[in-house]
């Protein structure tokens, strides 16, 4: 059944090139980050994508998220009328118009004959082939964005929502009661047109921020398409600094060889271990990649810290949430030593 409405996404969206994503006024840290992955992977292949929301007030947290800044307050700027003429019968010589006060005349000089009142017609146009609608159990949740503006939501839409009380409003709807956040079924969707767009950075920092954010229930059944092998890796390899909160593992390449495992899959891999680590201020994850390249991941589900000041001194990229940067020309043993240290002084 998934895979039948996954396919049917992928068809609706390769037939669409404007595409708007919308989510409800009460949003939260995951329904803005999985909008925001959305939108990053809409335009890798090459769609137009507007993203909008009623509040754009975001808290400080959010600011940091990739490409925020594109969300735009309202569509009162975005639909369109048009006054359209018939003129099989009456041709049109010239035309011109004036702005008097809070009217627009327009003076249309005939040919011959007069324009019948039903050759006259005001129309409102949609710039948007596509919908999506994130997090949103009802389209009235959209609040103002759907109440004056309800002709741009004739278009299709595909509903996103892992919500049982969704109301079934699209023309597909994506209902994952299976999923604990939208960031986890926008992974799936992504995934099934191509796993590796789920390794680009920003949309990596989006998703991963959605699935760690205070508002999910991490306590959740594991998946069974989950790589139960590299988390048992994981776990074998935890390590705690009880006093400090920090938790945190390793894996190098015989580990993922081991597992049959790739980098996208530690998306997941961090969700499954905050299972097991909710209490805790801060996960890291250390692994080597194929490059033999230290890679450091480090998240936090708590508002209090912000990463990205936390580990200024690596010059990280991403977010409040979540971090990521390299290290060369150290074994994963001295990387994991130095940074537990150094992050260890700041706890």
């Amino acid at each position: 059944m998934e895979i039948t409405i996954l396919q049917a996404v992928h068809d609706l969206i390769n037939q669409s090139n404007k595409i708007l994503i919308t989510f409800k006024k009460d949003y939260s840290l995951d329904t803005v980050a999985s909008a925001l992955a959305l939108t990053l992977f809409l335009k890798k292949l090459d769609k137009e994508v507007m993203i909008v929301c009623e509040k754009t007030d975001f808290p400080s947290e959010y600011l940091s998220l990739p490409q925020i800044e594109e969300i735009k307050n309202g569509l009162a700027f975005v639909e369109k009328s048009l006054i359209s003429i018939n003129i099989s019968k009456t041709k049109i010589k010239e035309f011109c118009y004036t702005l008097e006060e809070e009217r627009l005349n327009i003076f249309v000089t005939h040919e011959k004959g007069y324009f019948a009142p039903e050759e006259i017609s005001n129309l409102s146009i949609s710039p948007f082939d596509l919908i999506f609608v994130l997090n949103t159990q009802n389209l009235d949740l959209l609040g103002e964005s759907f109440k004056n503006h309800k002709k741009i939501f004739q278009k299709p839409i595909i509903n996103l929502d892992y919500h049982q009380e969704n109301k079934k409003f699209g023309q597909i709807n994506f209902i994952d009661s299976e999923s604990t956040c939208c960031s986890e079924i926008i992974f799936k969707l992504i995934s099934y047109f191509n796993k590796s767009y789920c390794g680009d950075e920003k949309i990596k920092t989006c998703l991963l921020n959605g699935m760690i954010s205070d508002d999910n229930n991490y306590f959740v059944p594991i998946k069974k398409d989950f790589n139960l092998k590299l988390l048992a890796k994981a776990l074998t390899k935890l390590k705690n600094d009880p006093d400090k909160k920090i938790s945190w593992t390793i894996l190098n390449q015989e580990d993922f060889n081991n597992a049959q495992a790739e980098e996208n899959d530690l998306i997941l891999l961090i969700k499954e271990l905050l299972n097991y680590l909710r209490r805790n201020k801060l996960l890291i994850l250390f692994y080597e990649n194929e490059f033999n390249k230290i890679n450091i991941q480090a998240l936090s589900p708590t508002k209090e810290i912000n990463l990205l000041e936390k580990f200024k001194i690596f010059n990280p990229r991403g977010s409040f949430h979540s971090v990521e940067f390299f290290i060369e020309n150290k074994s994963l043993t001295e990387v994991e030593e130095s940074v537990i240290a150094e992050i260890g002084k700041s706890f």
